[in-house]
């Protein structure tokens, strides 16, 4: 899901409103899931779509300035992006 050279990254991301239903299935799925210890299964691609979208995004949670300077990288899939300091949430991913 990385863009080639000369490409943004918005140009390879999925469009409105796949995009953002994409986003919202995954996100709240999630949000439904881990108190009621269930797991559900996300394929990878769609893990990684989700986590580009979240970040360069800002409707309503401010992924990108909220991530503006981090360095943001998945325990559960391999993907990374920023660059900057790197946090690491306690008790993050499964």
């Amino acid at each position: 899901m990385r863009p080639s050279s000369g490409q943004h990254l918005e140009s390879v991301l999925p469009r409105p409103p796949a995009a953002y239903s994409l986003t919202e299935a995954v996100i709240h799925g999630e949000d439904i899931a881990r108190p009621l210890d269930r797991h559900i299964d996300v394929s990878s691609r769609s893990l990684v779509t989700v986590a580009e979208i979240a970040r360069v995004t800002d409707p309503v949670l401010g992924g990108r300035r909220r991530s503006a300077g981090l360095t943001l990288r998945a325990s559960d899939v391999e993907w990374s992006a920023g660059a900057g300091v790197v946090r690491k949430k306690s008790g993050a991913g499964r």
